[in-house]
């Protein structure tokens, strides 16, 4: 399920059992739902955006697509373009990463004396970042018979990342000219960083990138960063070379999977097309050389360094190659993940099994002979191939979207003409470039700058799940209006009383910055499966405390338990719920205790209070649901070797800036209710500050009540456990970020297209696990820690006394609870 087409929020921490803190969840998920236009039921807020009619058929058409070809597409076969009917195959040595020339002359030297002795050169090309270009060793492999490429400037991974659009081209042309100014070189190709591994390669790049020039004219006619895999599927193909020795295919076990990057996991690789090892044209300015599924790096990243078996697979992709009449482009590195004698080896195979009818080019020489062959000595960019659009004919043919049913197609349609409405981003930019869609394997996706936070580093919806939503559309439209109500009441105690989220705050808060609330949605009849959602400004609510304030409200509205939830904003200014992190003070005075038990008593009473104030003020409404962006929120988890490090500001890691809204309206359209949602932390003031706030979600929802007057305005936190508000430290900076967030809604609510009705239906379940813990402490290391004066000998001396009664220290949380609550 794709986390940008579904919305999923944990929205409350919350501890149980003495001295275990755990998360639960409540998981709010947006089905899409498509309204069709001009459907009769179409409201005015459902109107799409004018001038915005997607066309299918030039979306699966896109010229800027690099993976459009298939098994059955034509062919430039090597004999004709090689310029010769002996050679059949070609394969280009290409290797990645150089900054430093002296140490690849080094790795190179066996392959380099190998290829000569072939015919007098040494075809290779190396995909370079940055060198001098008047190091000497350079003049000398270009005599050699080398070319030199592109592989970035600065090596982004990827390449679109952070936003920045200009940094991505930036790179790209910098290297271009950097290796133009060695003499007597001409780049002519590129590759993405971390082709081989991610998801780097995208159309956006293609058409917005490659297809441009260098501030100083110059531009490059070959891309190798799409990687192409054997597969038993090609008739033409032996078994005994795309199957291994036990019948299992033997190039896609290197399908990149489970590589973890930026903290996310990834598991859908994109950047393939199988059985197609021949050049194709992409934007109509590149060529496209494929690369050999594996790469070096791939190899070692599923058996090991130096396997004998990624030389026989590459061995037999020679064979396969041959036997297609293609070409490959070889990927590898002098990282040690493969040695240079095992290339040395391959470089034999060739020879002694292939003879002539193999020939090492480098990507220059590619060009050239491409060039020769099918735009008379001129560049793609200057004479289109007259098999230009016999291709175009095939990509016609490789229907996706348009073999879809008609309505099916009316479904896609509508979704990405107002693509917001559901999550999704445009298919082309506000500027009117590209956005990074494509449709691969049966999925919408989108890969561009703004992605590479994601898993996989981009955006991937299944399209048969796009239309699974998109058909329940019509009768969300056409549901009555269901009862729903919402109320606020002030929960600010008129009293000193401890905060918590912070260890260093030992004495009591005297003052409120601001005052404080809790906020209360109920959705749906007391007859018809009633929904109650309460929000409060607090840094957790403990599980004894929801099961209390559950039952009280049960005996007067008759509710099930799995539709009933508590979230709360996780400020970190607000007053301390002792069953939330018990084990955050060391020592807490009884005064103290006093006060905070007389303050949980009273918020226990106006939980109760507000909830059944919103069932007794429900009138007739529907649900509407858009999505935002907001972005003050910074991943904290300072990485180093893979390895959490400690908190810091992280621009490049993985967050959620993503607004998810959910809006109800009366019969006559006015808000009743609002629920925004947003992933990070409430720490925006930090332990320095002890004075009560409900810091930037307070802020939020107080703004939006006093925008919209008469409506209840609910925040509750997303996702956000590793990020922080940025930047923070004091009370102003939580009033901004509230009012970035309480204008970002406003935004949503006002803007054309942003907002569609869905389905009041609300799908709710609870379950509970036992959620086992980590390594528990040795009585030894208890006792150590024992004589340390803080939080950490309080916590250490409480488990020993567990020990020294006969408990023992709890190894789970039992009956950990896991909520969700499904729309639509």
């Amino acid at each position: 399920m794709s986390v940008s087409f579904f919305r999923t929020a944990c929205f409350f921490l919350l501890p149980v059992r003495g001295d275990v803190m755990i998360c639960r969840i409540l998981s709010a998920v947006a089905l899409l739902l498509v309204c069709f236009h001009p459907h009769p039921f179409v409201g005015a807020q459902e109107q799409p955006l004018p001038g915005s009619q997607p066309d299918l058929r030039a979306l699966e058409q896109d010229p800027a697509n690099p993976w459009h070809p298939r098994m059955d597409s034509p062919r430039l076969l090597t004999p004709e373009w090689v310029g010769d009917q002996t050679t059949q195959a070609v394969i280009v040595l290409a290797i990645d990463d150089m900054r430093d020339p002296a140490k690849y002359e080094a790795w190179l030297r066996p392959v380099l004396n190998r290829l000569k002795q072939i015919d007098g050169r040494a075809g290779v090309s190396i995909m370079t970042n940055d060198v001098r270009p008047d190091d000497p060793q350079l003049q000398s492999w270009l005599g050699e018979g080398l070319s030199i490429e592109c592989h970035s400037a600065d090596h982004p991974c990827p390449l679109l990342q952070g936003g920045d659009f200009a940094k991505a081209k930036s790179t790209y042309d910098r290297c271009i000219d950097r290796m133009a100014e060695i003499p007597g070189n001409r780049p002519v190709a590129f590759r993405t960083p971390c082709c081989d591994s991610l998801n780097t390669v995208s159309p956006r790049f293609f058409a917005e990138i490659f297809s441009g020039t260098t501030a100083a004219g110059r531009y490059l006619q070959i891309d190798s960063s799409v990687f192409m895999f054997f597969t038993s599927r090609d008739p033409e193909l032996t078994k005994d070379r795309v199957l291994d020795a036990q019948g299992a295919e033997r190039f896609l076990k290197y399908m990149p999977k489970g590589n973890r990057f930026g903290g996310n996991l990834q598991q859908h690789f994109v950047n393939y097309v199988d059985n197609y090892p021949y050049p194709w044209v992409i934007n109509g300015t590149c060529w496209q050389i494929p690369c050999l599924a594996p790469s070096d790096w791939s190899a070692q990243h599923l058996q090991g360094v130096h396997n004998p078996v990624t030389l026989d697979d590459w061995k037999a992709a020679i064979d396969l190659t041959v036997a297609k009449r293609g070409v490959f482009s070889l990927v590898f590195h002098p990282h040690g993940w493969i040695k240079p004698e095992q290339v040395v080896e391959l470089i034999e195979h060739a020879v002694s099994t292939h003879g002539p009818r193999v020939k090492f080019l480098n990507f220059r020489e590619v060009s050239e002979r491409l060039n020769n062959a099918y735009c008379g000595g001129r560049t793609l960019r200057e004479q289109a191939p007259a098999f230009l659009e016999q291709h175009r004919s095939s990509v016609k043919a490789q229907r996706v979207l348009t073999a879809l049913p008609e309505q099916d197609q009316q479904v896609l349609t509508a979704v990405l003409q107002s693509p917001q409405r559901f999550g999704l981003p445009p298919v082309r930019r506000p500027d009117g470039t590209h956005n990074g869609f494509f449709v691969h394997d049966q999925h919408l996706c989108w890969q561009n700058e703004e992605t590479s936070t994601l898993p996989d580093l981009l955006v991937r919806v299944p399209i048969e799940t796009v239309l699974q939503q998109g058909r329940r559309s019509v009768a969300a439209q056409q549901e009555p209006l269901i009862p729903v109500g919402a109320a606020v009441v002030d929960v600010t105690p008129d009293y000193p009383v401890r905060l918590t989220g912070y260890g260093n705050r030992l004495t009591e808060a005297s003052t409120a910055a601001v005052r404080i609330h809790a906020r209360a949605l109920a959705v749906g009849a007391a007859d018809d499966l009633q929904s109650l959602l309460l929000t409060v400004d607090n840094c957790g609510v403990p599980l004894e405390l929801t099961e209390s304030v559950y039952q009280r409200i049960a005996a007067q509205v008759k509710i099930p338990r799995e539709r009933f939830a508590i979230s709360a904003t996780h400020s970190h200014s607000a007053p301390w719920l002792r069953g939330f992190a018990p084990n955050i003070f060391a020592e807490v005075p009884a005064d103290h205790g006093a006060r905070l038990a007389q303050y949980e008593v009273e918020l226990a009473d106006k939980l109760v209070q507000v909830a059944l104030s919103a069932v007794q003020q429900q009138v007739p409404a529907t649900l509407h649901l858009g999505y935002g962006e907001a972005g003050f929120a910074m991943n904290r988890r300072a990485l180093k070797d893979g390895r959490w490090s400690g908190f810091g500001e992280v621009p490049d890691g993985p967050v959620d800036k993503r607004v998810p809204l959910l809006a109800a309206r009366d019969a006559s359209g006015k808000l009743v209710a609002l629920l925004v949602n947003y992933a990070c932390h409430c720490t925006t003031e930090t332990g320095e500050f002890n004075q009560i706030s409900g810091d930037w979600a307070g802020f939020a929802a107080d703004m939006l009540e006093a925008e919209y007057s008469g409506a209840v305005a609910l925040v509750a936190i997303g996702c956000g456990a590793d990020a922080n508000p940025s930047p923070r430290g004091t009370h102003e900076q939580a009033r901004q970020h509230g009012r970035t967030l309480a204008d970002e809604v406003k935004r949503i609510l006002t803007a054309d297209g942003q907002m569609r009705r869905i389905s009041a239906r609300i799908t709710a379940q609870l379950s509970r696990i036992d959620l086992p813990l980590g390594r528990i402490p040795t009585r030894e290391e208890l006792q150590q820690e024992a004589a340390d004066k803080g939080v950490t000998g309080s916590r250490a001396r409480y488990f020993l006394g567990l020990l020294e009664s006969g408990k023992p220290i709890p190894s789970s949380v039992p009956d950990y609870p896991v909520q969700t609550w499904c729309f639509g």
